[in-house]
């Protein structure tokens, strides 16, 4: 033992014990402490390689591939070389990178399947059994089933939470399903009890009205009123569909009739209140959308009537085509007629307006197409002409318009019976003449080049040097071909026919009296065409166009109403001048006011006056009719033999004078269609009282591509040039019809090059007529509000990059317009005509500058503007209207100092847009 040590004592076991306990305890502290801090020292070490490892594979390998779970060896090996540390920490990212993935892939496939998830017919195991095949689905899509357990432990709760909260919403969507199947359910009871009752008797509202009402309130406490209004009319909605769809269009106006009387009686609910004044999404009642519907019904039943009409017309018009003569057409038309007495009341104005227009289109050929039938009589119904050749040209010539069905039904009547040595005949004095055409046609093209009023003009100024010669010699020959025709018809029915020398020798002197006319045309400056037309033919055509454009019209006249021709004439006159109606009203009586018959007398006693009292008739059937009778009430103008003799009288009389003055409009009367007096007294008397209907839709416009207000193109070429903004005072500038057919546009808003969504930009200055996006594309101050506008139409009050407002409102005016498009085709547009793309631009234009209340009020106006002709003018007068508050009647347009005139010129200003591709 040491001097200062403590004794040991080996001696004793117990002390030896203790002894070795105490070198022990040492022992492991030393070792402990050295551990502690070896560990800590190692940790450390890890931690630096595991960021280090980390930092290299990000180096190497994007975020993504590292992050996205795979059954790849290779990415397994990369991750098992890692220390533990790195290891936890990639495996750990790639389980919350899964568990996101699988949100998101989760949430998909459960909006896939929602229709099974929310069913309210399947069993609750069902609903779960899908659920449990969509999250077993799921894990494995976004890589959640490979990813490690541990780190997937950690993500449990959170997991389960959210596919907790997915299935409370499926829960309550399928609460919400049941709830509108139970409405459906007791509204289609409704509809049907409805429907039955109605049908029967449309008149017996109180039968009908004490079930509907027990229905009703017996589901009170299951549903509002509003939920049963909703469910009840888009039950009904769907019911007048099916019906009309099926052409029982008889009904559902009972229907509607009888849901009309049951309004007035009323409908109590339990709270008192009368259940058609329940509200319907968008603030309409009850009431007011049956009310619509019931138009739109009647609209439709107008539709079918006019189909109807038009076939059945259509095929009667084929019998009228193929008659011989007058006495066969009047036959059928009197059959027709009688036909018309048969049909009801609503249907019978149709059906003669139908078989008006084939009548005039069968009765009254053109000038020129007289010549064009004349001349292919002469080259099919020579003799040796082969028959399937003549056939084919005769089907050309009415397929292009050049002949009318009339002549061509009978040109093809006479190529099956050709039995006639007269066409023989003519061939031989054509072939006979040809020195006296040739000569004859070179005097006219000389005449026709020749300066005859020393102004610089001539009468072939228009016409094209290669074709002119044989368009002259087409005409002289047609001339010649239908005076031969008529009088060797003339002289066979007087038993004195010609022999084939006496039509060579009148054919011969007809070419010479032909060309006579003709040069006495060119030296007055005209061309062969311009030979005027009857004014009793232009009278007519005018009253008709007038009579049938006002015949559904009950409010006042407009200068649109007045025919083309009488708005054309009274502009050549006052170049400088608007029209009123009162100017276009005289200018129409003074075509009544020269007519006279042969003696000079006027053939319809003061004008003024039958004028002025058939448009002050209230009654529409009365007004159409006493207007029709103006152009159908003297024999002059309905008697073909009388025409012509007065016309043989005038030539006679020029000749013996050897006056040059020629084309007195009175004295040249061409034919009406025969028998029109009679259509117009047998006929129309039927609808004198008729009642008012909506009017036609615009599908019962033209086909065709025209050009509106063509009078206007200096005042347009100056607002073009100028670039000053128009104003209401602007004369309508010239405009496609709304009836031209054009280019149908997606209905969908899908991209920003759509033609509709570039016109609110060039609207709203953002956008070029090419679709190139101006500097305020991007960015620039309201005027009105001060507030930043960015992307196509100025939005982005709340933010975001202009792209980003485009696509919101892409989104808007999709919805727009998806909306709308069933509305306008009921309505009777066509998505491929100009009047559907100008109206449905103003709609989704209107909606980005105004608010809702403005849309619906324009939307409201929509019939009224189709009658309208869908003209530029007519719309931007709607757009500005809608600004007028219904319920105060004021203007609430503060952008514009709520001054109207401000307001109808921005409108029209944009209005015009899609047709302009530019704002005046």
């Amino acid at each position: 033992m040491s001097a200062n040590g403590r004794v040991i004592d080996d001696r004793d076991p117990n002390q030896l014990i203790r002894n070795q306990e105490a070198k022990t305890a040492v022992m492991t502290n030393f070792i402990d402490s050295v551990t502690k801090a070896g560990t800590t020292l190692y940790k450390g070490y890890l931690e630096d390689q595991a960021n280090d490892q980390i930092g290299n594979l990000l180096a190497n390998t994007s975020p993504e591939d590292l992050l996205r779970s795979t059954t790849s060896n290779e990415q397994r090996d990369v991750i098992r070389n890692l220390n533990p540390i790195a290891r936890d920490k990639v495996e750990s990212m790639k389980a919350i990178y899964a568990a996101n993935k699988y949100q998101e892939v989760y949430n998909a496939n459960t909006e896939a399947s929602r229709s099974l998830l929310t069913d309210p017919s399947r069993t609750e195991e069902q609903r779960a059994e899908a659920r449990l095949a969509i999250q077993s689905v799921s894990r494995e899509q976004a890589g959640l089933s490979l990813a490690a357990p541990r780190a997937l432990a950690q993500l449990s709760d959170p997991l389960q939470e959210f596919e907790g909260q997915v299935a409370g919403k499926l829960y309550g969507d399928t609460l919400a399903r049941k709830r509108d199947q139970d409405l459906s359910d007791v509204s289609n009871s409704l509809v049907s009890e409805t429907v039955k009752l109605f049908t029967q008797n449309p008149e017996e509202v109180e039968i009908a009205r004490k079930p509907l009402q027990m229905v009703i309130n017996d589901n009170a406490l299951m549903f509002t009123p509003e939920q049963q209004a909703k469910g009840f009319y888009d039950s009904l909605a769907t019911t007048m569909g099916t019906l009309m769809q099926g052409d029982q269009y008889n009904q559902a106006q009972d229907v509607m009739r009888g849901l009309r009387n049951l309004q007035v009686a009323g409908i109590k609910t339990l709270s008192g209140s009368n259940f058609f004044d329940a509200k319907l999404p968008g603030g309409k009642t009850l009431g007011l959308a049956l009310t619509e519907l019931e138009a739109k019904v009647a609209q439709g039943s107008l539709q079918q009537q006019s189909r109807e009409a038009e076939s059945t017309a259509g095929e009667w018009g084929v019998l009228y085509g193929q008659a011989k003569n007058a006495e066969e057409r009047q036959n059928i038309e009197n059959r027709y007629m009688a036909l018309v007495a048969l049909a009801e009341k609503g249907q019978q104005r149709e059906l003669i307006l139908k078989f008006g227009q084939i009548k005039a289109e069968f009765d009254s050929p053109t000038e020129q197409q007289e010549i064009n039938a004349a001349n292919l009589r002469a080259q099919t119904l020579k003799p040796g002409y082969p028959e399937e050749k003549a056939r084919a040209e005769w089907e050309a010539a009415q397929r292009e318009d050049r002949i009318t069905a009339t002549q061509y039904a009978r040109g093809s009547d006479a190529l099956t019976s050709n039995d006639d040595k007269t066409y023989g005949f003519i061939d031989t004095a054509k072939r006979a003449s040809v020195d006296i055409i040739s000569l004859q046609v070179d005097a006219l093209v000389e005449e026709g080049y020749r300066d005859g009023n020393n102004d610089g003009s001539t009468a072939l100024q228009n016409e094209d040097p290669k074709t002119v010669r044989s368009k002259i010699e087409s005409d002289l020959l047609g001339k010649t071909q239908i005076e031969i025709e008529r009088r060797s018809r003339e002289a066979t029915e007087s038993g004195n026919p010609w022999t084939q020398k006496m039509i060579v020798e009148e054919y011969r002197n007809e070419i010479k009296r032909q060309a006579e006319i003709m040069g006495e045309y060119f030296r007055q400056g005209k061309s062969s065409e311009d030979a005027p037309e009857s004014q009793a033919k232009r009278t007519e055509k005018a009253f008709v166009e007038f009579a049938n454009n006002i015949k559904d019209k009950k409010e006042d006249l407009t200068v649109l109403d007045f025919p083309k021709s009488i708005r054309q004439s009274w502009q050549r006159s006052n170049p400088k001048k608007t029209p009123t109606v009162k100017d276009l009203t005289k200018a129409l009586t003074r075509q009544l006011e020269l007519l006279k018959d042969e003696e000079g007398k006027p053939l319809v006693p003061d004008a003024k006056k039958q004028v002025r009292d058939a448009l002050n008739k209230t009654n529409i059937g009365d007004r159409f009719n006493a207007l029709l009778e103006f152009v159908v009430g003297s024999p002059q103008l309905n008697d073909e033999n009388s025409s012509r003799r007065l016309r043989e009288e005038r030539e006679e009389k020029e000749k013996e004078s050897d006056s040059k003055k020629k084309g007195d409009d009175q004295a040249s009367v061409s034919p009406v269609y025969d028998g029109a007096k009679k259509f117009v007294s047998n006929g129309l008397g039927t609808i004198a009282n008729v009642l008012f209907t909506p009017p036609a839709n615009a599908g019962t416009l033209e086909d065709k591509p025209g050009v509106l207000n063509s009078d206007q193109l200096e005042a347009f070429a100056k607002a073009m040039k100028s670039r000053k903004t128009i104003s209401a005072k602007t004369p309508p500038l010239p405009q496609v019809t709304a009836s031209s057919p054009v280019q149908r546009l997606p209905i969908a808003i899908a991209n920003v090059n759509h033609p509709l969504f570039i016109a609110i930009g060039i609207a709203e200055g953002t956008r070029t007529a090419s679709g190139a996006k101006t500097k305020n594309y991007y960015g620039h101050t309201d005027i009105g509000d001060g507030n930043l506008n960015v992307g196509t139409v100025s939005g982005g009050r709340n933010g975001g990059t202009p792209q980003q407002v485009d696509r919101q409102w892409m989104g808007i005016l999709t919805s727009v317009s998806t909306t709308m498009a069933p509305k306008l085709q009921a309505l009777g547009l066509r998505p491929n005509s100009q009047g559907w793309n100008r109206l449905m631009f103003n709609i989704l234009d209107l909606r980005v500058q105004a608010a809702p209340a403005a849309l619906t009020s324009f939307v409201m106006q929509v019939p009224k503007l189709i009658r309208q002709g869908l003209t530029v003018e007519a719309i931007a007068k709607a757009r500005a209207d809608s600004f007028i508050n219904p319920a105060t009647g004021r203007l609430e347009a503060s952008g514009f100092n709520n001054n109207y005139s401000r307001l109808l010129a921005d409108q029209r200003s944009r209005a015009g847009v899609y047709d302009y591709k530019r704002r005046f």
